[in-house]
């Protein structure tokens, strides 16, 4: 029985694992952006993996899912039927970074300023908390290609 048990646990969070994957190689075609990229974005920002992590700024902002994404977002987002509960989702969340992602690419081209831009704010003016972000991105994206 616990070996049954143990097969039900492991095929529930490989499975998981497994859609999650898909769902970066979907995100990165729809938005033309690199996977590996979008991976390396979510292990700095999420770094259990954990869809349903919401951390509260300070200011009173929340960072919701895989890729931590700002309620900022959330009023461009609802308008596409996106709420804060479906954020909770890693395909919808996964979707919603790489969107961000190519928004940040559409202005700066794809560069790691459009990375820190991500984390940052495409019009922020804060270079140095983007270029600690960069930092951290850039290991994970060279770790993710070790994998």
């Amino acid at each position: 029985m616990k070996k049954l048990l143990l097969l039900i646990c492991f095929s529930v969070i490989t499975g998981s694992a497994f859609a999650q994957d898909a769902c970066f190689a979907q995100a990165a075609q729809r938005y033309q952006v690199d996977e590996r990229l979008l991976r390396a974005i979510v292990m700095t920002e999420n770094a259990q993996f954990d869809p349903r992590l919401v951390i509260r700024s300070k200011e009173g902002w929340e960072y919701i899912g895989l890729g931590m994404i700002s309620s900022i977002w959330l009023p461009v987002l609802e308008r596409y039927g996106i709420t804060r509960e479906s954020l909770m989702d890693p395909c919808v969340n996964v979707n919603v970074e790489g969107w961000i992602l190519r928004d940040a690419e559409n202005r700066y081209g794809r560069t790691w300023k459009a990375v820190g831009a991500y984390n940052t704010g495409k019009y922020s003016a804060d270079d140095d908390a983007q270029r600690r972000y960069v930092r951290k991105v850039w290991k994970n994206y060279y770790m993710e290609a070790l994998r």
